[in-house]
């Protein structure tokens, strides 16, 4: 894949296919000038080196060839890869003040006149890279412009760093998501999380227990790793808080466990937690500072579930009572974190609007799909989602 250098209106980035986890690798977001990282350091890189282009040059253990670059156009695309690979073979800042007059490459088939890198450091396993300058005619590259790339290249290579921690976190909390809920027969079960940042405070669960099944939505105040580390710990409290018995003693588990750490991570939990049963259709549930939640009703009625306790975090609860509503054959519950309001107009007359959406959707995975489809650069907050419907009577539904 040939390297590109574009115009200073924007980056290139090259199109390359996504790891094997299903997100974009840290070496293609670094490659592809990924919107508030790369971008900014190579915009930063040409303004204090004054230079006509700059890029990222990046050879990943699959060995494909990328780049990202401001500048003039005209350079040609091999020349750079060519300059950019005798860097990474001498292992140190390279610089051709006058490529033209250099020996080793005055036959180049290039109008680049000037050119210098760095080597990028421990930007992820198995990958290396060069941040590069160059320019239209030959010039001075004195020891402050050196040590100027220097500092720049370290810089790359640490947000690079950043970069992948935060992947390979993102896909450990998509792979603590639910699977699919082929044991609950009667119910179409869907979710769907989309975190604002590579990582996010939001989380969704189910898991069979006694009887049926067990439905938990939780919305850690704050963003980013922070908040997902707590949230990961109590998805894991409630989990093991199902063998207690009932959701009232599940969510009374779950305070006294997580009271210490949220303390002293000064942040609360809402959480709704809730237990169907399969045969009867009665969900139980405990809603603590949620009160995102409804159930929507074939004959054209819907409950809203109120909340009746603290979040987590938030002050001791002096009791736990579960409350109870019924999903009848057609019923569809939905319980949303607060990142879906802003999907329409950040109130919660945007609880009717998702139940329009309820009535409309043929299939638990239909709504999710409507509500999801909405999120975009604008939103700023996580948005998580998950929607049970019990399969209305005589359906051939699975």
């Amino acid at each position: 894949m040939s390297g590109v250098v574009t115009g200073v209106a924007g980056p290139a980035s090259a199109a390359l296919p996504p790891d094997r986890l299903g997100s974009p690798s840290p070496i293609q977001e670094l490659a592809a000038g990924e919107a508030g990282r790369f971008v900014r350091i190579v915009r930063i890189t040409r303004d204090l080196l004054s230079v006509d282009a700059v890029g990222i040059e990046v050879l990943d253990h699959h060995h494909r060839w990328s780049s990202s670059g401001f500048g003039k156009a005209t350079f040609d695309s091999a020349a750079v890869h060519g300059l950019c690979g005798a860097t990474m073979q001498v292992g140190d800042q390279f610089v051709l003040e006058d490529v033209a007059a250099d020996g080793r490459f005055g036959d180049l088939p290039s109008d680049i006149g000037f050119f210098a890198a760095h080597p990028l450091t421990s930007i992820s396993s198995g990958a290396t890279g060069v941040l590069w300058v160059a320019g239209a005619a030959p010039r001075t590259f004195d020891e402050a412009a050196r040590d100027r790339l220097r500092d720049l290249a370290k810089w790359v290579s640490e947000e690079a760093v950043d970069s992948e921690e935060l992947t390979r976190s993102r896909q450990v909390q998509r792979a603590l998501l639910p699977k699919s809920f082929a044991t609950l027969d009667g119910y179409d079960v869907a979710g769907g999380s989309s975190a604002k940042r590579a990582v996010g405070g939001d989380f969704y669960d189910w898991y069979p227990v006694r009887h049926g099944a067990a439905f938990t939505i939780g919305d850690v105040m704050g963003k980013g790793m922070p908040a997902a580390l707590i949230a990961t710990t109590v998805r894991a409290v409630m989990r093991a808080g199902s063998r207690s018995d009932g959701v009232a003693a599940a969510a009374e588990a779950a305070e006294e466990t997580l009271d210490a750490d949220l303390s002293g991570a000064s942040t609360f939990v809402t959480l709704f937690h809730s237990y169907l049963d399969e045969e009867t259709g009665v969900l139980r549930y405990i809603d603590a500072g949620h009160g995102l939640s409804l159930v929507v009703h074939t004959d054209g009625s819907s409950e809203r579930l109120s909340s009746n306790s603290l979040p987590l975090g938030a002050g001791a609860n002096s009791e736990w009572r579960a409350q109870t509503v019924r999903l009848h054959h057609g019923s569809t519950l939905v319980s949303f974190s607060d990142g879906v309001l802003d999907l329409f107009d950040g109130t919660l007359g945007a609880m009717d609007e998702v139940e329009t959406i309820v009535r409309g959707a043929p299939t638990a995975q239909a709504v999710i799909d409507s509500l999801m489809a909405r999120v975009d650069s604008t939103v700023t907050d996580d948005v998580t989602v998950i929607a049970v419907r019990r399969t209305p009577s005589g359906s051939d539904w699975d």
